[in-house]
């Protein structure tokens, strides 16, 4: 593998010099102007501006390296603003039905609705699905949903809702050989009820240990054989002049991987280190050989390669958190020590997330250089990244306000946000998220005071949520003016592990979601008492 150590400016690509130059963050937005005060709170507060930003730089490490690049939803959800997401990167990565769900709403299915190439192909197979779709599924509606969805075609290709249904007839697997935009799903374990919501949607499942995948070979297998049912009927459609759009050559199918541990990580605190002893994420060396040697024996094949090759197409780690590349750089070894003869017979190899690719002292250069050093020592093999905190990373704020103050043994700021509620991983790790204060000026525009940490500046409080907890305790902030009640504080890098993570505990109000972008704030979600009854 080649190394670098040289961050100068001087060997950065062009690209990676303009993120650092031109990358702006909301506060900066918001500085000197009213909007900040049109913000209800709490809010979580995205800067569309520095979301581009991130997206650009993501997408030019894929362009050249030649990885793809998935948004690891588990990290960053915002789905109401995954325009550039769903065009820029080649996919996401689920951890289980509802993200399997939200992935193929949100980046999938407005591509689909907008291809010609997949309307034709759709067009193409419903007379047939009748005859074949039946012997691959158990829901007794399958018949009424085909009749439905051939009676009204033009008005179900219209309708983004649909398409749900469509893919349980014509699986996205399918479909995906027209835009290209990977969902690639990984649990620990899998039962069979997800399973069958999975199947229709993936085009990757990665699976935790060779027992899952044995439990699930017949439903994949049985899934992979309808695709290719329908992809022979394509090409017949093909040959006789009824269908235009050009097909590949090889026949799509639902790739399955297996997660390996390196039994390498350098990851801080053991909470976020999925290789620590008795660790349930990856299948370690010692399994990993014990188990494909005694299925290559029970299923008759003469070597445990002929056998992997047969049955599965990639590989999976996810060893890093908040990473720089050169972390990667130390793990690539020990994967290739354990696992390179298999690698060798792989189509792809999924790196993972926890590369801190859009944190400004990220070595992108070095991180380029492994996976084209990894690519060309395997034979041009795919690389997989799935950044989730990268995609966020300061992407926006989450704002509230001072509701009270109140005197024991120095002054506490009681805030409408919490971190047990709104920013769990403040407890977790812990640590003290950075944060500023909005005051209004004559004019009724911000101005904006960062902290100066905990005893620096002239006033110094301690900031707590708004639940019973008494650990509900944000942290020991100070500045050079007071804080009053109705001012505004910002905790900064809020959008990333803070929405998908929010719980109502106490009945504390969700943080409504929004978006800065033009100079003006727009309000895309409010939650209301409704979200809280219907979850408890």
């Amino acid at each position: 593998m080649q190394q670098t150590d040289d961050r100068s400016i001087d060997n950065m690509p062009k690209w990676h010099k303009d993120f650092l130059d031109n990358k702006i963050m909301l506060q900066q937005v918001l500085n000197n102007t009213d909007l900040a005060f049109g913000i209800q709170t709490p809010s979580y507060v995205l800067c569309r501006d520095s979301l581009n930003a991130n997206i650009t730089l993501l997408q030019n490490v894929a362009k050249d390296s030649g990885a793809n690049i998935l948004v690891a939803l588990k990290g960053y959800s915002f789905w109401r603003a995954f325009e550039n997401i769903r065009t820029k990167l080649q996919g996401a990565t689920c951890s289980g039905v509802n993200e399997t769900l939200l992935a193929f709403d949100s980046i999938a299915t407005p591509l689909m609705q907008q291809d010609s190439n997949v309307k034709e192909v759709i067009k193409a197979l419903l007379p047939y699905l009748k005859n074949i779709s039946k012997n691959y599924t158990k829901q007794t509606s399958h018949a009424q949903n085909i009749e439905s969805l051939f009676n009204n075609l033009d008005t179900t290709l219209e309708n983004q809702d649909n398409y749900q249904t469509l893919c349980k007839e014509i699986p996205y697997a399918l479909l995906n050989m027209f835009i290209h935009k990977e969902i690639c799903v990984f649990a620990p374990a899998y039962k069979e009820s997800q399973m069958q919501h999975i199947l229709p949607y993936a085009t990757h499942i990665i699976f935790n240990s060779l027992g899952q995948w044995e439990r699930f070979k017949p439903f994949i297998e049985s899934q992979n054989k309808l695709i290719k049912e329908l992809y022979q009927i394509l090409l017949e459609c093909k040959k006789n002049g009824v269908l235009q759009a050009e097909l590949p050559k090889k026949i799509p199918q639902i790739h399955i991987g297996l997660r390996i541990n390196p039994l390498y990580s350098e990851v801080s605190p053991p909470i976020y280190n999925p290789c620590i002893p008795k660790s349930r994420l990856g299948i370690i060396p010692s399994v990993f050989h014990r188990d494909l040697e005694n299925l290559a024996r029970k299923y008759n094949y003469t070597d445990t390669f002929s056998f992997f090759k047969a049955h599965f197409n990639g590989l999976h780690f996810h060893t890093h958190c908040e990473q720089d590349s050169s972390a990667l750089q130390r793990t690539l070894p020990h994967v290739i020590g354990h696992f390179g003869d298999y690698i060798a017979h792989c189509e792809w190899v999924n790196f993972g997330g926890g590369h801190h690719i859009t944190r400004s002292d990220y070595d992108c250069t070095l991180l380029v250089n492994l996976i084209k050093d990894f690519r060309a020592k395997y034979n041009g093999i795919q690389v997989m990244l799935e950044p989730g905190e990268a995609v966020g990373w300061q992407t926006g704020d989450l704002i509230g306000e001072v509701v009270d103050i109140v005197g024991n043994e120095g002054l506490v700021a009681i805030l409408d946000v919490s971190a047990s509620c709104h920013m769990p991983d403040c407890l977790e790790m812990p640590y003290r998220p950075a944060c500023y204060k909005i005051t209004k000026d004559s004019k009724g525009n911000a101005v904006i005071e960062s902290d100066l940490d905990e005893e620096k500046g002239k006033y110094c409080y301690r900031f707590g949520g708004p639940t019973c907890l008494a650990g509900d305790v944000i942290g020991d902030y100070s500045f050079d003016t007071p804080l009053k009640v109705g001012d505004k504080i910002a905790f900064v890098d809020m959008i990333h592990y803070t929405i998908v993570k929010n719980t109502t505990f106490n009945g504390v109000e969700l943080p409504s979601l929004g978006v800065v972008e033009n100079g003006k704030f727009k309000l895309l979600k409010q939650f209301s008492y409704t979200d809280f009854k219907e979850r408890n």
